[in-house]
């Protein structure tokens, strides 16, 4: 019977925080967050991993409505059992704050049960470093802000506070490809995580012999 207990991942450097009987909550000294969920019955999607443009499509539109933006999403496999792995950002649950929050989800679900593991970081200190860098570097090639996103302004409190409630969107230096020039970054941090989650993980033989999740295909 699978439990919490039937996943297990490399928790090196990292101090368990939280638990309960299907929850883990865990921290690592660069202040990533890692969580781990269980819960009984298959996941409430209106989909399942053969369709993975549906997938996407619901947590794009999920993301936007908690006002982020959807980085990556893409359906894989973890030992064998259909996965999917999304990477989110969002505005820092801190009032007045420019700062990101960077969610990456890993989702294993089965008609039985699902797991899902989250990895989690925040902007501290200076913001906006990485994407002033990468702006400089792209140059034109830089996305131009949205017309009438942005209006004029008499103090520096107007602008944080206009720029706190501009949608956030997926810019370039969102991109993997910028991680190695910024390893102290959250989001370097929660994807770096995130691959040494998806390269430790395994699952037990009884997670293994459970049933995929899959959306029953009816004739009209």
């Amino acid at each position: 019977m699978a439990s919490i207990n039937s996943i297990t991942f490399d928790l090196s450097d990292c101090s368990l925080r939280e638990q309960s009987e299907g929850h883990r909550g865990w921290m690592n000294s660069l202040q990533v967050a890692q969580k781990l969920q269980f819960q009984p019955g298959p996941p409430e999607w209106p989909f399942d991993l053969t369709n993975p443009i549906g997938a996407t499509d619901f947590y794009r539109r999920q993301c936007m409505q908690n006002g982020g933006a959807a980085l990556s999403i893409e359906v894989t496999t973890v030992t064998g059992a259909e996965a999917l792995l999304g990477l989110f950002k969002y505005r820092a649950p801190i009032p007045g704050s420019l700062a990101m929050y960077y969610v990456g989800i890993l989702w294993i679900p089965f008609q039985e049960c699902r797991f899902q593991i989250n990895v989690e970081a925040m902007e501290v200190g200076t913001t906006g470093t990485r994407e002033a860098a990468v702006m400089l570097i792209l140059g034109d090639a830089w996305p131009k802000p949205r017309p009438n996103t942005l209006q004029v302004v008499t103090s520096s409190k107007d602008l944080i506070e206009q720029l706190a409630r501009t949608p956030v969107r997926r810019l370039p230096s969102d991109d993997e490809q910028y991680d190695k020039s910024f390893p102290d970054h959250p989001l370097s941090r929660v994807r770096a995580r995130l691959g040494r989650v998806m390269a430790t993980l395994r699952l037990d033989s009884g997670a293994l012999s459970l049933t995929p999740f899959h959306i029953p295909v009816t004739d009209l």
